[in-house]
């Protein structure tokens, strides 16, 4: 491959004229055949997907825990609350409610959350496995049409 000095336009190495600034490219040195370099994209993909991904579960797996924890302390409130009599126990039995139901929300969100990285992180493993798949077809085709 050559390429002109004046356009930059890439052509083949026995041309002597520029095709598309019509200049005189015969002194032009012919350009190096470089070999394309083996990325290691697809290796960290991997690794942060799976790291990512089985982080992501287990943590997901704590605040799903949690939050069944904090939900059978709020079924527990529930319970108490609806069987007491007394006005000034259910207004302290309401505010523990209040508070164990905000600590099910965040965990809820957090469990989701966890949940998304964990997809992130299964799509970073499936983009390393297909470019290397993808690589080595292209290799083959390579090796076939030689």
């Amino acid at each position: 491959m050559k390429k002109c000095p004046y356009c930059y336009t890439l052509m083949n190495n026995d041309v002597k004229q520029c095709p598309k600034c019509l200049k005189d490219i015969t002194n032009v040195a012919n350009m190096k055949e470089v070999a394309p370099k083996d990325n290691k994209i697809s290796y960290y993909s991997l690794a942060f997907g799976l790291i990512i991904s089985i982080g992501s579960i287990a943590a997901s797996l704590s605040c799903r825990d949690n939050r069944l924890n904090y939900q059978a302390q709020f079924d527990e409130v529930v319970k108490q609350y609806n069987s007491e009599t007394v006005e000034a126990v259910k207004n302290s039995l309401h505010e523990q409610g209040i508070v164990l139901s905000a600590n099910i929300k965040s965990f809820q969100f957090k469990e989701v959350a966890f949940y998304i990285m964990c997809g992130i992180g299964v799509a970073l493993v499936l983009y390393a496995i297909i470019s290397f798949l993808v690589k080595k077809f292209k290799k083959r085709k390579n090796i076939i049409d030689k």
